[in-house]
């Protein structure tokens, strides 16, 4: 291979599996080796590739740069460099393998120049002992629980503190999306990388840490463009997941109705359609969603443009058609004079708790982001206004929440509009509290709902100092309860009751004897 290389003045390389087979053979110029694309494809039983390259270098007798980042990326056991002499003699080698997590913190291990016959030859031996470290290395971090491990991943031009608290609520998604969180990353940048959102050193360092923490996907906070997709999906072998795909794959978990099933779907394809340009370079990494061996990435080789826009315009046409249905059912109520009290609020404020403490019905509770997506509607008695409401439960806010998703969730959301009154729930208990009521009504704005009337409660008063807390509760117009206090319960009936307005003339303030006080489905 030297004097080859030397006689040509070109580098040359070749990729050897672990039997010593022949796999590649790669020619470049005198600089640099450009080598295949191995995508996510192991050859060899254990966590590294399976592959070492064995590589000439002209006039240099130290690892170039471009070489480590090559063993990084395509996390091959070995590399071995040859440098060529000026006569075309072979001078001396050099060879670099990868290390697991260690105190100094070193990602690769180089040992050279030396001589040919100071190379260990107990290859297999040596390879072997190297998987087992990183194994073990990874089990101490992770443990050795099964299921999806997922690396965060943030970048910001803004600011750090801003940055980390929206990887916190990152986490929060991850983990209610039924994957461990194992590690995060946050970049800072100047300006945002246009093709791979984080600069090719990061990229690096997630190759090496997915392999060191034995990770199955690495979850970006903001969305990916679909070229950063590709590009992204090159460097790290394992699943690629954007924040609007880790929402919509939340929302496929928890989707119960037709409806809601339906608008998910809706949202997923029209997520799906600008990325199908990039399918065929990124089916090895974008698999879909979590959990998923079958999804948005499989989905890429089986349909093609016109067939996801004729099942978006399908899509539509059957949400649109069950709009009206729910547009009928608005008119009955409003018809017979009932108002409507739709509760509003971030994901995971305790809406759900404080529906079923007002009305007695049994919606799905659980403390986890999205816990609810299908709206609920029961009948709610005043006592003060000796008159019953509807009370309609809706899918919770987020901030950043993909505009496909709320336009596919349109319909339903469409209750908000003929409400009398939007009731805010917020959770007292998060420390950005203040940051989700305004994202909240951001979005309120957006839907056109911003004029109704609002009554704002902050939920979770059990977990909170009430001493501190409560004078900002007051000062920012808000009611201080907890939905599990059937005092503060009474209290948050009898303000919705002081909302809405004036009590049905020559009431006695009892509950008619027809009204199941445990609360009726209104659908």
């Amino acid at each position: 291979m030297a004097a080859l290389s030397g006689r040509l003045y070109r580098r040359i390389g070749v990729m050897l599996d672990r039997r010593g087979h022949v796999a590649y053979v790669c020619l470049g110029d005198a600089h640099r080796l450009p080598l295949p694309d191995l995508g996510s494809t192991r050859t060899g039983p254990g966590m590294l590739r399976g592959l070492r390259l064995v590589h000439t270098s002209l006039n240099n007798d130290e690892f170039g740069k471009n070489d480590l980042t090559e063993l990084v990326r395509q996390n091959l056991d070995l590399s071995l460099q040859v440098n060529v002499g000026e006569d075309g003699a072979l001078a001396s080698v050099v060879q670099a393998h990868l290390l697991p997590t260690n105190t100094e913190r070193k990602r690769v291990e180089v040992s050279g120049p030396m001589r040919p016959n100071e190379i260990n030859g107990e290859f297999l031996e040596f390879i072997g002992a190297l998987e087992q470290e990183f194994a073990s290395t990874a089990n101490e971090m992770v443990g050795t629980e099964e299921g999806e491990r997922a690396i965060l991943v943030g970048a910001t031009t803004g600011s750090l503190e801003a940055a980390r608290e929206s990887m916190d609520e990152l986490e929060e998604l991850t983990r209610s999306a039924g994957v461990a969180p194992i590690d995060r990353v946050v970049q800072r940048r100047a300006a945002l990388d246009s093709k791979t959102l984080v600069g090719k050193g990061m990229l690096e360092e997630l190759a090496l840490r997915v392999l060191r923490q034995r990770a199955n996907c690495v979850i970006f906070d903001q969305n990916l463009k679909p070229v950063q997709a590709r590009n992204v999906s090159r460097s790290l072998p394992v699943k690629i997941i954007d924040r609007t795909q880790l929402i919509l794959d939340i929302f496929a978990q928890r989707a119960v109705s037709r409806e809601g099933k339906l608008q998910v779907e809706l949202a997923r394809l029209k997520y799906m359609l600008p990325h199908l340009t990039y399918a065929r370079a990124s089916l090895e990494q974008i698999r879909g969603g979590i959990g998923s061996t079958r999804g948005v990435g499989e989905m890429k080789s089986e349909l093609d443009r016109r067939y996801v826009r004729d099942r978006v315009h399908r899509l539509e046409q059957e949400i649109a058609d069950l709009s009206k249905h729910r547009g009928v059912m608005r008119a009955k109520r409003s018809q017979s004079g009932t108002p409507t009290v739709a509760i509003v609020g971030y994901t995971n404020a305790g809406k759900s708790t404080l529906m079923n403490a007002l009305t007695g019905a049994d919606v799905f509770v659980k403390d986890q982001l999205f816990a609810t997506l299908d709206t609920t509607a029961r009948k709610l008695w005043l006592p003060a206004l000796g008159r019953e409401v509807v009370i309609t439960d809706t899918v919770g806010f987020l901030r950043d929440l993909p505009k496909d998703l709320v336009a596919a969730f349109k319909a339903t959301l469409e209750e908000l509009r003929e409400a009398a009154l939007l009731l805010h729930v917020a959770d007292a208990s998060n420390p950005r509290v203040f940051e989700q009521t305004e994202a909240v009504t951001m979005l309120l704005g957006e839907l056109g709902v911003a004029r109704i009337p609002k009554l704002l409660v902050f939920n979770k008063k059990d977990l909170v100092d009430v001493g501190s807390f409560g004078p900002l509760a007051r000062h920012d117009g808000g009611l201080l309860v907890s939905a599990l206090d059937p005092v503060d319960v009474d209290r948050v009936r009898a303000a919705i009751g002081e909302a809405i307005g004036t009590p049905r003339h020559g009431s006695d303030g009892g509950a008619p004897e027809d009204f199941a006080s445990t609360g009726e489905s209104t659908d």
